[in-house]
């Protein structure tokens, strides 16, 4: 029986201005070349606190050379191959430190010990409307981990758990979700205060209240104080957008 080979991705670290580009050699764990593993290539740029940081790390007759000799108008970025085409990630910097504990321990796949309580930990917040809707609506899971997550947080098929959790230990997925759920806490946080703010409040009885969202299945929802269904459809900047925030937060907190 023959075996088939898995190909293994490899990405570059860029910098570029204009149509100049630079790919630059990173070291891990003993490999040293233009191509490398994602956890590296993060373990590499972690060390610095931002892009400028890291630019100015870099030796300056070489950018040069390269055509780069303006790196207040550089990017930089990680680039790969999929699907025929090329493709780019941002860079990470300091303030991403909480990789470093996934990315030190794998090339392309974090150990289960590791990849267990993070998949326990995402799917608890997966059961958040307000979150799932987050991390659909930024692209931050593809339709393979949709399915998985839809049998796992809805449908309780407890025997796609460990499925779930390998696919969740991809370092490139865990990266993304990490990254990208940091963003969404950001954006709560810049709620809290508000919400806080608010919880002594006295409001009108809700169904005295004359409201106009612009949004006729939001105002019934509103009507029928079904706020969690309004929490699933909605984000936090989409209801203050529609001037409706104010109005939906002060009938009822949202479910933590």
């Amino acid at each position: 029986m023959s075996s088939v080979k898995r190909n293994i991705q490899r990405y570059i670290l860029t910098v570029q201005q204009g149509d100049h580009e630079m790919d630059i050699q990173v070291e891990h764990n003993g490999e040293v070349g233009e191509k490398n593993f994602l956890s590296g290539i993060d373990l590499y740029t972690i060390r610095f606190d931002n892009k400028k940081d890291f630019l100015e790390s870099l030796d300056k007759t070489e950018l040069a050379l390269s055509g780069i000799d303006n790196i207040n108008k550089a990017q930089v970025y990680i680039k790969y191959q999929a699907s025929g085409k090329t493709q780019k990630l941002a860079v990470v910097y300091s303030d991403k430190l909480y990789l470093v504990d996934y990315a030190r321990d794998t090339k392309t796949e974090v150990r289960k010990e590791k990849a267990e309580p993070f998949a326990t930990n995402f799917v608890r917040q997966m059961h958040q409307g307000t979150v799932w809707r987050y991390v659909e609506d930024n692209n931050l899971i593809n339709k393979r981990l949709k399915k998985l997550l839809i049998d796992v947080v809805y449908d309780n098929k407890r025997f796609q758990e460990q499925k779930l959790i390998k696919e969740l230990s991809n370092y490139k997925v865990m990266r993304r979700l990490l990254v990208g759920l940091e963003k969404y806490q950001f954006l709560e946080k810049k709620y809290e205060i508000y919400f806080k703010d608010i919880e002594d409040q006295t409001y009108e009885k809700v169904e005295d209240k004359i409201v106009d969202f612009g949004d006729e299945d939001l105002e019934n929802l509103y009507r029928q104080k079904d706020f969690e269904e309004i929490y699933k459809t909605k984000t936090l900047d989409e209801l203050e957008s529609m001037g409706a925030l104010e109005d939906i937060a002060g009938g009822k907190k949202r479910t933590r």
